[in-house]
């Protein structure tokens, strides 16, 4: 587990390579834990490969559910006319 406390130096540095430990092994994203402790532009480049990853796997998602077939509704006097014939045909 990881901890989110990070008042003092040894536990942000804790904190970001966990973080990007947890990225590497899940997502086989690899983040420069160096960039990201720099605060920089270059941490926003770090940070962009993460977000950039999770904005395709929502709009994947998404692509998905929208592309899924949805069967018509089943009418119930055709359930019931559909039992009658086959009890009609099991008893001739």
């Amino acid at each position: 587990t990881l901890s989110d406390r990070v008042e003092f130096e040894n536990e942000r540095v804790e904190f970001l390579t966990g973080i990007a430990g947890l990225m590497a092994t899940k997502a086989r994203l690899k983040l420069n834990t160096k960039k990201l402790y720099a605060s920089d532009g270059r941490a926003v480049q770090e940070l962009l490969k993460l977000a950039t990853l999770l904005y395709k796997a929502t709009h994947t998602a998404s692509k998905k559910y929208e592309e899924e077939v949805v069967p018509p509704p089943i009418k119930m006097q055709e359930v019931k006319t559909a039992r009658q014939l086959a009890s009609d045909i099991t008893q001739s």
